[in-house]
């Protein structure tokens, strides 16, 4: 289990990095082929698939895939494997069509009149929205058999997939942009990408489990599970979908489009530590499955200690060192005309050094079904959010939206970790002893000395800035290798590297 679970860890950790690249190269070109108004458009119209708003009517199926696939892999139940699978892509395949189908009529009835197009830009957008359409038809379908590589925990072959898929389409926009093609081209890229995820998704599937073959006549008792546990995800994917979503349509609606290109800087900046974040937490909900469905509740302490401390250790260094190198990074990376955004993008990521601490404990929670609580905190915290959001938009701007998130997350930190603590039997002393004061410590020591030496010395092109992100990173692990791990985390961080300079050194020698 230990194994299996670092392996899905660095694998994730892997794939997201090279997603974060490609996302840092293909941007800034992106913002000066299409400029601010055309950029806003595609960050707008490219929000109404299964990854934005769209994914609000998921209900929640591909979380309860990943989780009975998971335990009846735990209790060796083949059969009920091949069960739930073909359940959720039946399903999937009918809410595909009603969401194309809806995405059309909202568009048609109501898209133009609530979001602040530029004329130039209607009929493409028009076509744009008509592409977003079918490729719900694709998307929802493919939803199903990748939640399903989750459960099997194969993430290695998963995610594999993901930067192919990922490589793929960073090299055919750029190509597409050096040929000084548009928002229309852009989408016919993404409906083709969609169509290779979803043919190399079902390829895998059927080579990970051969028996798999679609049911038409699911057993009542799968569908009622599913049901029963989907029913309480879809209130959270509600509530997240509206919680993520909200400041898109806000800044859209009260200032306009244009203005969606400094916020998806800002954002993009703070995705790199909420993606930092999410690189541990997002493969426990498998792993809380089975050892719950195992009754293993040591395992289960020890994972949510140590994943919420690597969690951490992650994430909050990096976001230090972020704020600190805003603005030399948004100077060198997008332009001197978008410079003034650092202190936004500073904004955005403050809260996330505090609210590193509870993905694990949400994520571990919804694997073990405890869903009813997490949804109650949810719903207060995004109200927060929405009418904080919208109240102080109208009267500072963009950064109202930031300030709605930072309040309305800040609520959260407190009620999450109380739940998980109890469900656990673990006291506060000893969670905040393994996680914060094995992480804190170093992450600020680390970021004083890169603040210092930023000043001294001031990055002066982006190879220097991610010069100064490495140093700052080495100097920090060094430090919570050996202040924030204890023997035996050392050593297995110890073997596992040596074992990695080895297999190097073999394949160098083929």
């Amino acid at each position: 289990m230990k194994k299996q679970l670092s392996k899905n860890v660095i694998v994730n950790t892997i794939s997201v990095i090279w997603r974060m690249l490609i996302g840092f190269v293909i941007m800034p070109l992106m913002v000066k082929n299409l400029h601010q108004d055309g950029y806003g458009v595609w960050v707008l119209v490219v929000s109404f698939t299964i990854f934005g708003y769209l994914n609000i009517v998921e209900f929640g199926i591909g979380t309860s895939v990943i989780k009975f696939v998971a335990e009846h892999i735990a209790l060796k139940r083949t059969d009920k494997i091949n069960q739930t699978i073909s359940a959720a892509l039946i399903f999937y395949f009918g809410l595909g069509i009603l969401s194309a189908i809806g995405l059309l009529i909202f568009k048609d009835i109501a898209f133009f009149k609530l979001f602040k197009i530029p004329k130039e830009f209607i009929r493409p957008t028009n076509i744009l929205l008509y592409m977003m359409a079918l490729k719900a038809i694709i998307d929802f379908p493919t939803q199903a058999i990748s939640s399903a590589l989750e459960g099997f925990q194969r993430y290695d072959i998963w995610r594999s997939l993901e930067i192919l898929r990922d490589t793929l389409q960073a090299i055919t926009t750029i190509l597409l942009l050096f040929l000084g093609k548009g928002l229309v081209e852009l989408g016919m890229l993404l409906l083709g990408i969609s169509i290779f995820n979803l043919i190399s998704c079902i390829i895998t599937v059927k080579h990970l489990f051969p028996p798999w073959r679609l049911i038409i006549k699911v057993p009542y008792e799968i569908i009622r599970n599913m049901a029963i546990f989907s029913s309480k995800i879809f209130a959270i994917r509600i509530n997240a979908i509206v919680y993520n979503g909200m400041d898109k349509v806000i800044i859209s609606t009260i200032i306009g489009v244009g203005a969606l290109t400094n916020y998806a800087i800002a954002e993009r900046i703070q995705s790199l530590g909420n993606t930092a974040m999410s690189l541990v937490s997002l493969v426990l909900v498998p792993t809380a499955s089975m050892l719950f469905a195992l009754k293993d509740i040591p395992k289960l302490q020890q994972t949510f200690i140590r994943a919420t401390k690597y969690t951490m250790a992650l994430c909050v260094p990096l976001t230090l060192a972020l704020m600190i190198l805003a603005k030399p990074l948004i100077y060198y990376w997008i332009g001197q005309e978008y410079v003034y955004i650092y202190r936004m993008a500073r904004l955005f990521l403050s809260y996330l050094l505090i609210y590193s601490i509870v993905p694990v404990a949400y994520n571990m929670l919804i694997g073990i079904g405890k869903i009813g609580a997490l949804l109650r905190i949810q719903i207060i915290s995004t109200l927060i959010n929405l009418l904080i959001s919208i109240f102080i938009t109208y009267k500072i701007g963009i950064t109202g939206v930031i300030w709605g998130t930072i309040i309305g997350t800040s609520f959260a930190i407190v009620p999450y970790l109380s739940i998980a603590l109890k469900t656990f039997k673990l006291k506060w002393t000893l969670f905040l002893h393994g996680t914060t004061l094995k992480v804190y410590p170093a992450s600020f020591l680390s970021a004083g000395l890169l603040l210092i030496f930023s000043k001294i010395a001031p990055p002066h092109s982006i190879i220097e800035v991610g010069m100064y992100f490495a140093g700052f990173e080495i100097i920090f692990f060094s430090i919570f290798i050996i202040l924030g791990l204890d023997k035996i985390e050392r050593n297995f961080v110890i073997d596992n590297v040596r074992l990695q300079i080895i297999s190097i050194k073999h394949s160098l020698k083929k």
